[in-house]
């Protein structure tokens, strides 16, 4: 099976970042500080209906069009995520600031057909994000990092051997405040470094938000839709609909919510990114 040397160098430093991710406090700026490392999380947005956005995330997932070689069913995935701003390069505030980053997460699907639990495959991905602050609005450009792999149990079930998986890639994406409720982004991106040799590499992304970020509430219904296109899969759509409720003040400096999602188009798994999939999910979701 193919081993992806990438991953196995994140695989070592991801719980060291990921244990400074929980331990730094969410704005050290808050705290006066002068100095410029490490500010606020708020300087690295993620996105709420993006399925690979990096977030630390259970749900439990109802396979309606399977992509894999288990019939339609349950599944569960579990994903662990690290946000961790590194430096504001200019600026003073999220008004008016930009930053450099380093954003990453692995997500696991496993099984519930049998009593195993068989992982079926991992993806993981890291990207270096530069984000500018305009306003209510901002703008990203970074490196992007994905690669992925079968699972043993898995592929030792069915005597499958999993792909040659992986993304190197430069995206851009800009994020609009359409009104103090709606936010409205767009963008894409081009993959220098493709495994399978093979594939193409351009790709787009569209989406909006629907959602009231305050704290003084206990919580807010908000909504959000993602479609993701690659030319791989001849631009087929990828939609994934979402439905949920945030919890500003459960987790001091940290967003948790519970959401209900709808997905359809080419799988967010990269093992089966060419195989189309429709399922449905209940999962609780923590901002890393």
């Amino acid at each position: 099976m193919f081993t992806n040397p990438a991953a196995l160098q994140f695989g070592r430093l991801m719980p060291l970042m990921l244990l400074c991710t929980l331990l730094l406090p969410a704005d050290l700026n808050a705290q006066e500080s002068p100095s410029r490392w490490f500010p606020s999380h708020d300087y690295m947005p993620t996105l709420l209906g993006a399925p690979r956005d990096p977030v630390n995330v259970a749900k439990l997932v109802v396979n309606i069009e399977s992509p894999n070689a288990y019939d339609p069913g349950l599944e569960t995935e579990v994903g662990f995520g690290i946000n961790l701003p590194v430096l504001l390069l200019a600026g003073d505030d999220l008004r008016n600031g930009l930053a450099v980053g380093v954003q990453g997460g692995v997500f696991g699907r496993f099984s519930l057909h049998s009593n195993e639990r068989d992982l079926i495959g991992t993806d993981w991905l890291i990207t270096v994000p530069f984000v500018l602050h305009r306003g209510d609005h901002w703008f990203e450009l970074e490196y992007f990092h994905m690669s992925s792999h079968l699972g043993d149990e898995y592929s030792q079930r069915f005597d499958l051997e999993g792909i040659n998986y992986s993304r190197d890639a430069v995206r851009g994406l800009a994020y609009i405040r359409v009104i103090s409720i709606v936010g409205a982004y767009g963008g894409g991106g081009w993959a220098y470094n493709v495994h399978p040799d093979e594939d193409d590499r351009w790709t787009a992304q569209f989406g909006a938000e629907f959602v009231e970020r305050t704290s003084d509430k206990f919580v807010s219904p908000y909504g959000a839709v993602d479609m993701q296109l690659e030319q791989e899969t001849d631009w087929d759509p990828r939609v994934n609909v979402q439905i949920g409720a945030l919890f500003p003040r459960l987790i001091p400096g940290r967003e948790a919510r519970i959401a209900a999602e709808f997905l359809t188009g080419p799988s967010p798994q990269g093992q089966f990114a060419h195989v189309t999939t429709t399922h449905l999910t209940l999962g609780v979701y923590i901002q890393p």
